[in-house]
Order: C-alpha cells, then sequence, then structure tokens
C-alpha cells in the first residue's frame, strides 16, 4: 500500500506513535478537512503566479516563522512543475485551450490566470496525507472537468500539512477566475468534497446548514426516517429523533444516504459547476 512504502512513515510530525495501528476514531475524531480559494493573477504586487511559485517552492528565504526549513525537504510535489515557471506554465496550457492571451480583456491587471486551492486539516488530525491529498487533487479534476491544475504540493515544513493546488480555471472555454473561485458556493464546495472523500478517513462535517436549506435537509431526512421498518423503535424514538433532526440535519442526512446538497438543491442537483 501507499502508507506501507511511505519513506516518513514514523516521522513525529507526520505520524504519531502508534500510526497507522491507532484506530481511525482515536486519531480523528470531529476533525475538518477546509478548502480556501485565491485568484492568481499574471503581475503585481501580491497574489500573482510568481509569488505563488516562491511561496509554494520554497524559493523565498526565510519564509516566515511558521516555516520550519529543516523539514523542506519533506514537502512533496503531486503534480510537478516541470522545467517551466509556473507563469509559463499557466499561460502554456491557457493557449491550449485556444484561448488568446493576447485579447484585449486578459490584458486587464486584475486578471485572474489561476486559482490557488488550499486544502488543510484541524490541528492535530493524522492520516496518509498522500492518499488524502491526492483524492483532493481528483475531486478537484472531478468538479471542474475543462480546468487543468499546473501545481499541487503538499507542505510538511509547517505545523499542520497542507495541500496547495494551482488550477487554471477554464469554464465553457473561458478563462473564468472568478466563477471557479466562487465564494457563495463555497459551503457547498466543500459539502461535495466532504462526500467525495471516503469515509475511512474520519473527517467531519465541514459545514453547518443554515435557514431555507436546514429546513428542507431535515424535512428530507425525517421523511426517510419515518420510512424505515420497525415501527417498535421508531415510535419510541419518534420524538427525539426528530427532533435531533431539526436540530441538527446533517448528521442524518450523511447517515441516510441523503446529499447535503440536496437541502441548496432539491432533488435536482445542479451544485457542480460543470453542470451549470
Amino acid at each position: 500500500s501507499r502508507l506501507a512504502n511511505d519513506p516518513y512513515l514514523g516521522h513525529p510530525k507526520i505520524y504519531p506513535t502508534g500510526w497507522p495501528n491507532a484506530s481511525m476514531a482515536e486519531v480523528s475524531n470531529m476533525y475538518k478537512l477546509t478548502l480556501r480559494a485565491n485568484v492568481l493573477m499574471l503581475e503585481g504586487t501580491k497574489r500573482t503566479l510568481k509569488l505563488a511559485e516562491s511561496h509554494n517552492l520554497r524559493k523565498i528565504p526565510h519564509g516566515g516563522q511558521h516555516i520550519d526549513s529543516s523539514r523542506n525537504h519533506l514537502n512533496t510535489e503531486l503534480v510537478p512543475l516541470g522545467s517551466l515557471s509556473l507563469h509559463d506554465k499557466v499561460l502554456s496550457i491557457v493557449r491550449s485551450k485556444g484561448i488568446d492571451t493576447n485579447h484585449y480583456s486578459l490584458k486587464k491587471k486584475n486578471r485572474g490566470y489561476g486559482v490557488e486551492f488550499v486544502f488543510s486539516v484541524t490541528d492535530g488530525f493524522v492520516c496518509d496525507f498522500y492518499s488524502l491529498y491526492t483524492d483532493c487533487i481528483n475531486w478537484l479534476k472531478d468538479y471542474y472537468p475543462e480546468s487543468e491544475v499546473a501545481h499541487a504540493v503538499i507542505h510538511f515544513d509547517e505545523k499542520t500539512p497542507h495541500l496547495h493546488v494551482v488550477l487554471v480555471p477554464i469554464v465553457n472555454g473561458k478563462l473564468q477566475a472568478d466563477k471557479v473561485r466562487d465564494f457563495k458556493k463555497a459551503n457547498i464546495r466543500a459539502m461535495t468534497l466532504f462526500e467525495y472523500l471516503d469515509p475511512s478517513y474520519g473527517l467531519s462535517i465541514p459545514a453547518f446548514l443554515k435557514g431555507a436549506a436546514k429546513k428542507t435537509g431535515a424535512e428530507k431526512a425525517i421523511t426517510i426516517y419515518r420510512a424505515l421498518p420497525d415501527e417498535k423503535i421508531r415510535g419510541m424514538l419518534d420524538p427525539a429523533i426528530i427532533q435531533a433532526i431539526h436540530a441538527r440535519p446533517e448528521p442524518f442526512m450523511v447517515g441516510m444516504g441523503v446529499s447535503l446538497r440536496v437541502a441548496y438543491y432539491g432533488e435536482q442537483d445542479n451544485s457542480n459547476i460543470k453542470e451549470s
């Protein structure tokens, strides 16, 4: 297995004593996987492709107190940058999609050419991070099928192992960084990722439903619950279970196989951007 061949197995900052023999429940109770997204530009003084490359490949001397330079060698590229700079690789990918980078609309200073996704876990969570973050990349490719990953690297030299992925944001044949970043769909995106990952990782639900979505999710979970067999047990637990579902429908939805996205979109799930 990937874990059995992991050269860093036993490193105290990556795996705790007893891992992987410790049970998943012992090492990952109530831990979440978070996902942030930022637009990267070609030129400027911040949030550029050049700065992202410098940080992600540790080209900046003394990168900060949070970085342990003695552990830089543990960082691992899951999608190598190769011989090109990130700037040049992204431009090459954009042009390969048939997009004219000389068009006036792509010359604006604030035009996004990349979206950097950062996947991170709650401090203290341990697992086979290579497996987890490889799955995250596969999810990202599936969620944005037209886009292409230019670079991906796991940082093991900071307190919590995390993944940086630079995606070239192509949607409907166009460069659309803002649509891929889309803050409004951040919770839905996080829920989609949670449902994609294998439950054996032991991660917790990333976000709670609110408002109309919470009500819709609770009603759906209650409908399925009331259709369960064994009337005697259901009758005994009815008031308590229904009250609990109304208060927090998310774990009941997950437990009964109801997609959390149903709360937002109903039975027809249109949350994935590739269907929009």
